[in-house]
């Protein structure tokens, strides 16, 4: 019996030695390791609030494209590459200016009602150029469509916020912007309308008899409501509302107006070579290409000025002025109904 709790005790007391060993040796690996850099991750707000870089040249923060807008004007923001012109192409009136040294540039755009098809267009001190287009909605009568019909908010979380709880709440906030889809109607059933946008896409959108309302314009501007069963196969329509995680849109309002044919409003950038008998040529640093570069009527004439912009005659464009002319190309000149002269005239 005492041979047996002997051999109990040397036995406990050497696996005891063996369990200790062993954790010495374990803490002499950590302990002579050297110390590692712990990389600390941005957190997704963070990330979200960054400022991104520009890789394409430029980049528009805000607004989406296809948004409805309830309230003009509309604040245009967006990078591009640092000291760049921007030039920003309105329905009606245009903006060229230069952007921070960061790459940020604002702008307050007027919206005209309905459709507004605008370009934001880049141009880098090489005079390369980069373009963007945006296409708004304007409807002052969308809110009062649709205040029966946006998402009911979210039952409000409580304790902390997790990153899933933040990213649900930025997707459902952004399920509430209202979108328009804008296209040809190729069918219709007894609740969706299907249209294939300018660009060849197809997509859906839901109807409600009780909240979606039905305007017609006519090539003379003159509206009219009426019923969804006036809608046809062939009709081109501007359908505003809400879409869903399936990408289909509730409409809350549906336009039946006149095609609307793409705009083909640009911007060109160079150096005046001349300036003689009401036509200006230029020349691109970047490209090189010769532009010859006719006054609209009208047209705006302006230029920088004490950090200010001014009403100038084309007359007083000379030799050397770095310009940008907004307009379209007829033929082999660029008809222009804005030129604006930059200042210092070297390169952007």
């Amino acid at each position: 019996m005492r041979k047996e709790v002997l051999f109990a005790i040397v036995a406990g007391g050497l696996v005891g030695l063996i369990i200790a060993f062993g954790v010495w040796r374990a803490n002499k690996a950590i302990s002579s390791k050297p110390a590692e850099k712990i990389a600390v991750e941005a957190t997704p707000e963070e990330q979200a609030t960054a400022t991104p870089k520009p890789e394409t040249g430029l980049v528009i923060a805000s607004p989406e494209d296809q948004t409805v807008i309830v309230e003009t004007p509309v604040t245009i923001s967006g990078l591009s590459r640092s000291n760049s012109i921007i030039a920003i192409l309105g329905e009606e009136k245009d903006y060229v200016i230069q952007n921070e040294s960061n790459g940020e540039f604002k702008v307050d755009l007027d919206l005209v009602p309905g459709v507004n098809q605008i370009k934001i267009i880049s141009f880098d001190k090489d005079g390369q150029k980069t373009e963007k287009n945006l296409n708004l909605v304007y409807s002052s009568e969308f809110s009062k469509t649709s205040a029966t019909g946006s998402p009911p908010p979210s039952p409000a979380v409580t304790g902390a916020d997790s990153v899933r709880e933040k990213v649900k709440e930025k997707v459902e906030e952004k399920l509430k912007n209202p979108k328009a889809y804008i296209g040809t109607i190729t069918d219709i059933t007894a609740t969706t309308v299907q249209i294939r946008s300018s660009a060849g896409e197809i997509q859906q959108v839901s109807v409600d008899k009780d909240l979606t309302t039905f305007i017609e314009i006519d090539k003379n501007k003159v509206s009219k409501e009426v019923k969804f069963t006036d809608l046809a196969i062939g009709d081109f329509i501007v359908a505003m509302g809400y879409k869903n995680g399936n990408e289909v849109l509730a409409a809350r309002r549906v336009i039946i107006t006149p095609v609307i044919k793409l705009t083909e409003r640009t911007a060109v950038y160079g150096t005046v070579l001349t300036n003689a008998k009401n036509k200006i040529t230029t020349k691109n640093t970047g490209s090189q290409n010769v532009t010859t570069i006719e006054p609209d009527n009208p047209v705006n004439i302006t230029e920088d000025a004490n950090a200010t912009v001014v009403k100038i005659k084309l007359t007083r464009i000379s030799e050397g002025n770095v310009i940008v002319a907004i307009g379209t190309t007829t033929g082999t000149s660029f008809l222009a109904r804005r030129i604006h002269v930059l200042s210092p005239t070297p390169n952007p």
